[in-house]
């Protein structure tokens, strides 16, 4: 019998009955050809020109070129003499020299390979066309001959090439003008005038003049939708540059991408013109201030700023000041500077009414400020906080379960104090201690919320010590009647140091309602208490907290009690 022989690499396939004693040469021969078509390798001297890749150098999975080339060759796969055609995948090793190409071809036509550059390339046959098998696809090339407005690059490569995806980059050779085209030839084949197109928020755009710089390094993407369909090139990226154009990017949020900052410098003047944007020095998260957003701002500091319109403070506008722009201060002082240096005869100043709101303007003669219909001229008016300091000495006990009062003799410098000393025997409410002391709120107290600060001391270690003093009032008009209920109390907490007979001043405490308050002058009955049966109060029983007094605070709405 006679043997046959494969398609594609001339194995030898055995005819039943051949080789009746030497079948193992002939498998070990066919074995060593598997072998060599899987991992050997054969080398072409480029510098002997053309020439075509036959049986045994076809059994190479690798072909290593080498040598100088001395003009363009080509090298075609055909498996013998009678020009058979094969398929297979083969490993390129370019390692030539010279300015010429290569071109890896089929004896059957189709398509071929070119080769413009070194390094390794997997190429596969079909049997009819020869086409490069990695991906991406990407050629070199250098503009040449190029205008500011139209780019000119020669590529080695198969003349019907072209494709979705081939990735391309160069070197431009001029500045781009407007709208700036390439026109790009493959294997001596002219492609078109292909668009260029940069990437912006609103999709590829055709960049402006000046955008491709001379010396630039671009990559390009060809996409044959681009350009209404005609074909054209994203370019993804260029070097050479210092900057980003606006309006080409965007900061997108991490869990919702449609949420996009974007910069635009549209509105600035003709260049060259440079803003720079400095954050502030902070270890923190903050936000940008806006023109047109309303927003509100913290702890700003303006100098000579201009408001226009009708700027509003807490909920009220402020009405035009009309002609004066002005007030002087004779011989006045703000922040410890001097300013003014004569009284101005007339002008136009703010009124406000005994809320603090900022009502109306009003034409006076001298300087002056009108407040709930008074005028004020060339004061300096100011209100606010006030305190009242309660001796321990001007309280009295409570005729039901009162405080003590007391007067402590120190051991060592014999200073003696007067103090109302606040026990505790147990936890109960008959336990509670009260003393009291009342007062004529002035007029220019505004009748709201009052507050208040202990003072005192233990006069033992107590290290643990925690006294609960509570204080309430009610506020009494004319004729009222005098038994009522105080209003309801609001407490501190007094800590022991640990030390003996060591001043303690308590915390300032939340706001305290009286009960019946109204504008001064009005009489107050304050009412002081050791809440002992509130979890605040910790002090181990037969501890006593002796209290040296309160410091009473209360706010006015008037700058005199006139």
């Amino acid at each position: 019998m006679v043997s046959s022989f494969t398609q594609n690499k001339n194995l030898e396939l055995q005819q039943t009955g051949d080789h009746n004693g030497t079948w193992g040469i002939s498998l070990n021969t066919l074995i060593g050809l598997v072998d060599q078509v899987m991992g050997a390798s054969t080398t072409f001297n480029v510098a002997t020109g053309s020439a075509n890749v036959t049986t045994n150098q076809l059994d190479n999975f690798r072909w290593t070129l080498t040598g100088a080339l001395a003009g363009n060759v080509v090298y075609t796969i055909q498996l013998n003499a009678a020009s058979q055609a094969i398929s297979g995948y083969f490993l390129v090793d370019n390692q030539s020299t010279g300015a010429f190409t290569i071109t890896i071809a089929n004896v059957a036509g189709g398509r071929s390979v070119v080769l413009s550059a070194k390094g390794r390339h997997l190429i596969f046959c079909d049997g009819t066309n020869v086409d490069l098998a990695e991906t991406p696809y990407v050629n070199y090339f250098n503009t040449t001959g190029g205008s500011s407005v139209a780019y000119t690059a020669t590529i080695s490569g198969a003349a019907t090439g072209l494709a979705n995806g081939m990735v391309f980059m160069g070197t431009f050779n001029a500045t781009s003008g407007a709208t700036p085209t390439l026109n790009l030839t493959m294997n001596s084949v002219a492609q078109g005038a292909l668009a260029l197109y940069t990437a912006t928020i609103n999709g590829p755009t055709r960049p402006t003049a000046g955008v491709l710089l001379s010396g630039q390094m671009g990559m390009f993407l060809y996409d044959s939708a681009l350009n209404t369909g005609a074909g054209g090139f994203h370019v993804l990226g260029y070097s050479g540059c210092t900057g980003v154009l606006d309006n080409s990017f965007y900061v997108a949020n991490t869990t919702d991408v449609t949420k996009k900052l974007v910069f635009d410098n549209s509105a600035f003047a003709a260049g060259p013109r440079t803003t720079t944007l400095r954050p502030p020095d902070l270890n923190a998260t903050d936000t940008i201030v806006t023109l047109a957003a309303n927003q509100v701002l913290t702890t700003k500091s303006l100098t000579a700023p201009t408001i226009t319109g009708a700027p509003t403070a807490n909920g009220a506008t402020w009405t035009d000041l009309g002609s004066v722009t002005t007030c002087d201060i004779n011989g006045g002082t703000i922040d410890g500077t001097t300013v003014g240096a004569a009284v101005r005869s007339s002008g136009r100043f703010t009124t406000i009414d005994g809320n603090s709101t900022l009502v109306a303007t009003t034409s006076v003669t001298t300087a002056s400020l009108i407040l709930n219909g008074t005028t004020y001229t060339n004061s300096l008016l100011t209100w606010g906080k006030n305190t009242i300091w309660v001796p321990a000495a001007s309280l009295y006990s409570r005729t039901t379960q009162g405080a003590a009062p007391n007067q402590i003799e120190l051991v060592t410098n014999k200073t003696n104090l007067k103090t109302m000393d606040f026990s505790r025997v147990g936890t109960a409410a008959a336990n509670v201690t009260y003393a009291q002391f009342a007062v004529e709120m002035p007029k220019s107290w505004d009748a709201s919320t009052v507050t208040f600060k202990p003072i005192g001391f233990y006069n033992v270690s107590t290290t643990a010590a925690a006294a609960f003093i509570k204080l309430s009032g009610k506020a009494y008009a004319a004729s009222a009647a005098l038994d009522a209920a105080q209003g309801t109390a609001v407490g501190v907490q007094m800590s022991g140091t640990g030390t003996i007979d060591q001043l303690i001043s308590g915390s300032e405490s939340a706001a305290i309602t009286i009960s019946g308050a109204a504008a001064g002058p009005i009489w107050v009955n304050f009412e002081i208490s050791r809440d002992v049966t509130s979890g605040s109060d910790t002090t181990a029983n037969a501890v006593t907290f002796s209290l040296l007094g309160i410091h009473l605070y209360y706010t006015t709405n008037a700058a005199t009690d006139a």
